[in-house]
């Protein structure tokens, strides 16, 4: 029996001081309804695109949990930001247009009771929608256009591109997505007639910019002729084929055949290959296919390349040359981007659909017309080999 007092006694203290703890537990200020001391003071930091910095200070003695800001971003829509009494900073924006804006700062307790606010003026600079969309560059391009943008602040924009349909309504065509500096896009499968493209800029709060009008006649593009082109041997560090993938399998439009360089021994990368197009050309754009099922985005299947372009023979290796001929100009580095960034092996359905369709990469704007072409592999996904199914050029066919 004693043994039994002495086990419930201090199991019974344990208890209570437990039910002491609890009673006390919850934060009183919970349950206080009472209105806190408004932000004391609040002076505003810096006005930035679209936006603008407050520094605030609350009494020594608030209940506030965090502080509120309220404000109309020019079109009639409230925002509401919020940030604790820890910090001391707040920043506001989405506001539509640069000006004057009055913002409402309240202190908000824990039980959600709002002190009366206090009113500062912000003056927030052009937002980034608005001054991309007036940055806007529109000129012809081969099958389209091509668009430029500013977007120094690096802001998340979409750029809806719009047509002009026969009835004189728009129709949208393209929406591109960027947060780079320096915006640059195409709009491809446009025919060689007038035609009346719009403009809008999309910010994340779903602010529209004024719509950029442009009239104009989309340059010709087709595909370069395949039968054309031939396979141009003997320069220094080109590959030589392996399991009987020939080279010339690039260009059959044949995506079951492919070009294989030497597998055992690899030869380490870079590799190279080159050809002739048979005529001078005006390039706009080209597309790979790698080799599809176990090897997708892994085994041979170039990752990182560069393409060289000359309008004149290069020489070849008997010519006693160094390896590099100056007649070859740079049209660009290329990289093969998995959309799911997973390790090879891994694919998603998005990575697999691409992979199928091709990937297609736009030449720079002003490369020169070119007759042969070095294709430079600086890595594959996994090897030291390279493999290719096919490769598709567009632009403009010489003209006789």
């Amino acid at each position: 029996m004693k043994r039994i007092v002495q086990f419930i006694l201090p199991t019974l203290a344990i208890l209570f001081i437990w039910s002491c703890k609890e009673s006390s537990w919850a934060d009183p200020s919970v349950n206080d309804n009472s209105t806190p001391m408004p932000v004391e003071k609040a002076v505003v930091v810096e006005n930035f695109s679209g936006g603008a910095s407050i520094k605030f200070a609350l009494p020594k003695s608030s209940n506030a949990l965090y502080v509120q800001a309220e404000y109309d971003v020019g079109n009639g829509k409230i925002f509401k930001q919020k940030t604790s009494i820890y910090n001391d900073t707040i920043h506001v924006d989405g506001f539509v247009k640069a000006g004057g804006f009055d913002v409402q700062l309240y202190a908000v307790s824990r039980a959600e009771q709002k002190s009366t606010p206090i009113t500062i003026k912000v003056n927030p600079t052009d937002p980034p929608f608005s001054y991309a969309a007036k940055t806007a560059q529109i000129r012809s391009d081969f099958g389209g256009i091509l668009v430029q943008l500013d977007n120094p602040v690096k802001a998340a924009l979409a750029a809806v591109i719009l047509k002009k349909n026969t009835d004189g309504k728009w129709s949208a065509v393209k929406t591109d997505y960027s947060a780079e500096k320096q915006i640059v896009f195409n709009v491809r499968g446009m025919k060689a007639e007038e035609t009346t493209f719009g403009l809008t800029i999309r910010d994340k709060y779903q602010n529209f910019s004024d719509t950029v009008e442009w009239t104009g006649i989309p340059e010709l593009e087709e595909e370069i002729d395949k039968k054309k082109i031939v396979k141009l041997s003997g320069l220094p560090t080109d590959q030589g084929e392996d399991y009987g993938w020939a080279m010339e399998r690039l260009w059959d439009g044949n995506l079951a055949t492919g070009f294989h360089t030497k597998e055992y021994p690899p030869a380490g990368m870079p590799q190279w290959f080159t050809f002739d197009l048979g005529q001078e050309v005006s390039l706009s754009r080209f597309v790979i296919n790698q080799r599809l099922d176990i090897y997708m985005y892994s085994h041979g299947n170039p990752r990182e390349f560069e393409l060289y372009g000359s309008i004149e023979q290069p020489l070849a290796a008997d010519d006693k040359v160094d390896v590099w001929d100056p007649k070859w100009q740079s049209l660009g580095h290329y990289e093969v981007i998995k959309p799911s960034g997973q390790l090879p092996g891994i694919n998603s359905a998005v990575d697999i659909d691409l992979a199928k369709k091709g990937h297609e990469f736009n030449f720079p704007p002003g490369t020169p017309k070119v007759r042969y072409i070095r294709f430079k592999v600086v890595s594959a996904w996994a090897a030291g080999f390279f493999h290719l199914m096919e490769l598709t050029l567009y632009g403009q066919n010489e003209k006789k």
